[in-house]
């Protein structure tokens, strides 16, 4: 659409959406606090950056999930998963991780949520969740300066 005004071509009624409903998302501009989307083609939408953990780009259209529907009727979306596939893929992470890097993190539990986003990919509170599993199950060693891979044996 060649309109500045693209919110005057959008559907008007209520989305009908449940939130974690999953959407395509057709990325239209990035602003301070995220990115506009319309979601399927009918809806604006908004990705705030605090929900974004891969790069996107302008133009692209991506999935999504629902994450509330806003009384002007503007759609919050996220790109992260429902929690247990977020932790899951935290932890393939780790262990893919550790065994590229001789068995050893230096990434903990202090380590940023920055860091952690750029190295691992995921939020702070997934990766400790996810130290957490791998710990239980006995794959990993919570040392003194960062995490430590569990031979096999």
């Amino acid at each position: 659409m060649a309109s500045a005004r693209i919110e005057r071509f959008l559907n008007n009624r209520i989305p009908d959406y449940r939130s974690g409903a999953e959407v395509k998302a057709l990325v239209l501009q990035r602003t301070d606090i995220g990115y506009k989307v319309i979601v399927d083609n009918l809806y604006s939408g908004m990705i705030y950056n605090g929900d974004i953990y891969v790069d996107i780009a302008i133009g692209q259209t991506i999935d999504a999930r629902v994450k509330y529907i806003r009384p002007d009727r503007k759609i919050d979306l996220t790109l992260r998963s429902h929690e247990y596939d977020r932790v899951a893929t935290a932890e393939r992470a780790i262990l893919r991780y550790l065994e590229m890097n001789n068995g050893f993190s230096p990434m903990g539990d202090n380590s940023s949520p920055d860091e952690i986003r750029v190295v691992f990919g995921c939020s702070k509170k997934d990766f400790k969740k996810a130290i957490g599993q791998l710990y239980k199950q006995g794959k990993i060693a919570l040392v003194e300066d960062g995490l430590r891979l569990i031979a096999d044996k």
